[in-house]
């Protein structure tokens, strides 16, 4: 199985209860180019390997421009 380690990583709703766990997951896993689309303090320990962004969903450019 080849996992590639540099591919950006977006995570929905990451200070939910899925999101917060993939994250946790992805990261203790060695993915660390990971974007979050909400943020939460409980994941402050990962903040190296997160990107927070902010936006709106529903936005078409949005989701282009950080699916890049």
């Amino acid at each position: 199985m080849f996992i590639c380690f540099q591919m950006k990583i977006l995570v929905t709703g990451a200070s939910g209860f899925i999101g917060s766990r993939l994250i946790k997951h992805l990261y203790e896993n060695g993915f660390t180019n990971i974007r979050a689309t909400s943020y939460s303090r409980e994941l402050r320990e990962y903040q190296d390997g997160i990107e927070h962004i902010q936006g709106n969903l529903q936005d078409a450019d949005f989701c282009e421009e950080v699916s890049k």
